[in-house]
């Protein structure tokens, strides 16, 4: 009786054992049948021994591929061969080959990049399985992604060229006043100096001081053409570190023939050794022309006697620089400075809405940021802060 309750047991023991082993086996013929990733089972000379659907249809070979003994070696590209020995010597040493990235051939010859993980069956790595990841369509994602985000890039400079050619066609009148000016100035310098020559005797030292104020004059034109060229030049964008005063400074004589023109009377407040920032020079001589010609415009639609436009740069205790434009406009209300940085809002009967938003643009791509407020006891006054190069981080120079 002891015997045969001992055989009994074991063959329960053994029932249960074969049962359990065929629920595994069930289970994972269920992981591998789900197609969800490819699975493969290897042998270590390579044979791949079984294979799912998911990875037959990503590589595009068959079942009597298999059973003709298709290897690993077949599959992988010459320049991978070297990734074969240290995946088996891998497997070997720790029994897991951890996930890395590698391509196939295809059965037609092309090339797929895959994510692929291993496992050993024991310790001599003599079989195992391996989960493969098709990447193609993560890899199409992210090229699309970021072609997408130079699209958008692209838009944006293209915006942003429109914006300067729309503020250069605005000051347009301004600047042939501010070139006519140096030219006038030639043209009476050289008759002088004519004159001068033209003396009995003549007058040598006069006519050089002639010549030498033609020479300053065209060195003045010179360099408001250069200024133009500048700002209306499509270029990628270039960091540098910018001194903001200098900036103001160079950007005022392409504005003040308006500003006397309409009676507007310019006043600059310059911070004392402000730190430079790192930015493109152009982008931001861009946003202080579009804040000036703003504020000009306000005033010139308004009806009050006195117009005065200031332009004054701060250091705050962190090092960096806010550069503000305030006018003696009208006071709008509170709601309209929210609006003023979103695209294609315009206080401007025929303005297209995109230069504030542009400036917005810009400043913040440098870590800054720029804000609307009113001035008391009227006016607005548009600010925007930019971090010392010091504390900014330099990235991009």
């Amino acid at each position: 009786m002891k015997l045969l309750a001992s055989q009994a047991a074991a063959s329960l023991e053994k029932a249960r054992l074969i049962r359990d082993l065929e629920e595994r086996q069930s289970r994972i013929r269920r992981l591998v049948d789900a197609n969800i990733i490819g699975i493969v089972i290897w042998a270590r000379d390579g044979r791949l021994l079984d294979a799912n659907d998911a990875f037959l249809q990503m590589t595009q070979y068959t079942r009597e591929d298999l059973e003709r003994g298709l290897a690993w070696h077949d599959m992988t590209p010459p320049d991978w061969q070297t990734h074969v020995t240290g995946s088996l010597s891998e497997l070997t040493a720790t029994g897991v080959m951890q996930p890395r990235a590698k391509e196939y051939f295809r059965r037609d010859g092309s090339r797929v990049r895959v994510l692929i993980g291993a496992a050993a069956f024991d310790a001599q790595a003599s079989e195992g399985v391996a989960y493969i990841l098709d990447l193609t369509e993560r890899e199409i994602a992210e090229r699309k992604a970021v072609e997408s985000e130079q699209r958008f890039r692209d838009l944006q400079a293209e915006l942003a060229h429109a914006n300067r050619i729309e503020t250069v066609g605005q000051l347009s009148s301004w600047i042939a006043h501010d070139i006519r000016q140096p030219l006038v100035g030639m043209v009476a310098s050289a008759n002088a100096g004519f004159q001068w020559l033209s003396a009995t005797p003549p007058n040598v030292g006069a006519a050089q001081r002639s010549l030498q104020r033609v020479e300053e004059e065209g060195h003045r034109a010179a360099d408001i053409l250069d200024k133009i060229r500048a700002l209306m030049k499509k270029s990628a964008p270039v960091r540098e570190r910018v001194d903001l005063n200098d900036l103001v400074l160079s950007t005022l004589p392409l504005l003040h023939s308006e500003a006397r023109h309409k009676t507007i009377n310019v006043q600059v407040d310059l911070a004392q050794a402000t730190p430079l920032v790192s930015a493109d020079r152009v982008q931001l001589q861009q946003v202080i022309m579009n804040m000036v010609v703003n504020a000009i415009d306000a005033m010139s639609v308004s009806g009050e006697k006195e117009k005065n436009l200031t332009i004054a740069t701060q250091v705050d205790d962190k090092g960096g620089v806010t550069t503000s434009v305030s006018d003696t406009g009208p006071l709008l209300p509170a709601e309209e400075y929210d609006r003023f940085f979103k695209a294609f809002y315009s206080t401007k009967q025929h303005g297209l809405g995109i230069g504030l938003a542009i400036c917005r643009n810009i400043v913040e791509n440098y870590g800054g940021r720029i804000w609307g407020e009113p001035c008391a006891p009227h006016g607005t006054s548009v600010r925007f802060w930019l971090p010392g190069f010091t504390s900014a981080s330099g990235a991009g120079e």
